[in-house]
């Protein structure tokens, strides 16, 4: 319903007026400026300039029920370092005339994290070495279980070891693609630590994509190797790709090949994307950032070696190596449920509960459909890939911990979180993404770059 006491066509009204002076003035008249004050705004925002002589003048007048004195003379500071600019760089475009001074440029860059950005501090960290130093610690700690059984730390750490080796006896090299059709298990993590003690870089791609999306991105990655897991693929899908089964390819005697130094900046894994011309697009991500991402994450989601973090994304989305590392790269333990599990909101609730899951991610969407009851054992919650929903979050941040993150597959995952309070979402209607994690700074550009 329309305010009547409203401006029905103008919200902001500008003028501009140019003050006419007497050629001559009569002696017998006086004339003089005489100011009259305004007692009300007739729009909600009104811009009058005047110009007299040599000089412009400036008058805002505004509704006080809309706006505050403080956010009028802050207008005016960006209409006035906008006219300061312009008298210094009147030769370029008005569109790259910044609005903000210094000091205000220097608070962007604190909250973005531009002004202490240093780069990764993490630069020869590798995926591999993180995960080697976590097994001296916890070698007999359960690092997995699916619904075929669990594996230790050091079973998991042999057995790759092994493949990884496997892997290098079929010609694979640092550097080289190697795809992977094996379902959410055990068996694909195996095939993923194979490959990167391989120095291959870890391809994952969904089995129930239809073949010929399958052919596309084993052929536009060039993968050399393609990893399955007792699942049947025609091995004509692509004539440059090998098909091998993982268990059937580990060799007998292992210790004839070393594994090759791997450094922080060599790739690590391959995630193809939507990608917005209808066909995926391969992005590829190198070790140094990932571990980045990995470590602030365990230290932001407070994750240690007695949580259960589980694994809920698909193989091909990179949210799934975050959830894979986050317990890895902390010595937690990793629970996979199967497919079945998750499409049944209430078996997936009763697992939470039987596992005393701990750390979990999920989408809001699918967050929304659950009772909420059966999180009496989770201690920090991330929704991401979407908008959280703001009636969830109301319910849960007096719970447990929650967190809103968001980051693009090119930033290794997460590139920003934000933790939302209890108090926070009491009184707001909009949940940030939160600042950038450690190594990382946030630019936002304008089309001027």
């Amino acid at each position: 319903e329309r305010d009547f006491s409203r401006s029905p066509i103008f919200d902001i009204f500008t003028s501009f007026q140019k003050a006419e002076s007497l050629a001559t003035q009569p002696s017998f008249l006086q004339i003089q400026n005489y100011s009259v004050p305004i007692e009300i705004s007739r729009f909600d925002l009104m811009f009058h300039f005047q110009e007299s002589a040599n000089l412009f003048y400036l008058d805002i007048t505004y509704n006080t029920d809309l706006f505050l004195e403080s956010t009028i003379h802050r207008i005016f500071s960006y209409f006035s370092q906008l006219l300061s600019t312009a008298l210094v760089e009147s030769h370029k475009k008005i569109g790259s005339y910044s609005l903000l001074n210094q000091n205000e440029i220097r608070n962007l860059f604190a909250i973005g994290g531009v002004d202490t950005y240093k780069g990764i501090g993490l630069k020869h960290q590798t995926i591999i070495g993180a995960f080697n130093r976590f097994i001296k610690l916890h070698a007999n700690y359960c690092a997995v279980s699916d619904k075929g059984g669990e594996l230790t730390y050091q079973e998991l750490d042999h057995l790759s070891t092994n493949l990884a080796k496997s892997l290098m006896e079929a010609g694979i090299k640092k550097s080289d693609v190697v795809a992977c059709l094996i379902p959410k298990s055990n068996d694909l993590l195996i095939a993923l630590l194979g490959i990167m003690k391989a120095g291959g870089v870890y391809l994952p791609v969904d089995i129930t994509l239809p073949e010929a999306r399958v052919e596309y991105i084993l052929n536009d990655s060039q993968c050399k190797i393609c990893l399955t897991s007792g699942f049947s693929r025609k091995q004509t899908i692509s004539k440059n790709c090998l098909f091998i089964n993982w268990n059937e390819a580990l060799i007998t005697n292992p210790n004839e090949f070393i594994l090759p130094v791997i450094f922080g900046n060599d790739l690590a894994y391959m995630i193809y994307t939507s990608g917005s011309t209808g066909l995926p697009k391969g992005v590829l991500l190198k070790h140094d950032g990932f571990v980045n991402m990995c470590y602030d994450q365990i230290k932001l989601f407070d994750v240690n070696s007695q949580d259960r973090v589980l694994w809920f994304a698909s193989p091909s989305f990179d949210a799934s190596l975050s959830e894979i590392f986050m317990a890895f790269l902390s010595g937690a333990k990793l629970v996979i449920p199967s497919k079945e599990t998750i499409a049944d909101t209430s078996i997936f609730e009763a697992l939470l509960k039987s596992e005393n899951i701990s750390i979990l991610t999920l989408p809001p969407v699918y967050l929304h459909q659950l009772n909420f009851n059966c999180f009496k054992s989770v201690k920090t919650l991330i929704t991401a890939g979407e908008a959280p929903i703001l009636s969830d979050i109301k319910v849960l941040a007096h719970r447990l911990r929650y967190f809103n993150a968001y980051g693009p597959t090119e930033a290794s995952v997460c590139a920003t979180a934000f933790r939302v309070s209890d108090e926070y979402a009491k009184i707001n209607e909009i949940i940030p993404i939160g600042k950038p994690i450690n190594g990382l700074a946030i630019v936002l550009l304008d089309e001027n770059n």
